[in-house]
């Protein structure tokens, strides 16, 4: 979405509200607060509801922190493998103050 200055990769809608996502790249093990605080700037630009973080790795502890203070979830490793697959891990879910999932959606690519 270049709109929001190239920080999130898709735009989900659903009943007229906006959740943004951005996707990391799947080489980096751990994903700095640099993306987090980029989405966060998005959601801000383009009055999104909340957004997601997705990556194959992790978030550093700084990235986590930051992310508690907003309307983004951070999805990573195992987390990342069970949501898409529908389910969630084992392990305990982190609370945080995410959006609410969009459930059914249509996505659009920017």
């Amino acid at each position: 979405m270049r709109a929001a200055g190239g920080a999130a990769d898709l735009a989900l809608l659903k009943s007229g509200e906006r959740f943004l996502v951005h996707c990391q790249h799947w080489r980096k093990q751990e994903i700095g607060v640099l993306a987090v605080r980029g989405l966060s700037s998005a959601l801000q630009a383009v009055r999104a509801q909340g957004g997601y973080v997705l990556t194959a790795g992790e978030f550093t502890r700084e990235a986590r922190e930051f992310a508690r203070s907003t309307r983004i979830e951070l999805i990573g490793g195992e987390r990342l493998i069970a949501w898409l697959r529908g389910a969630e891990p084992k392990r305990a879910r982190q609370p945080t103050r995410a959006a609410k999932k969009p459930g059914s959606v249509v996505a659009r690519i920017a």
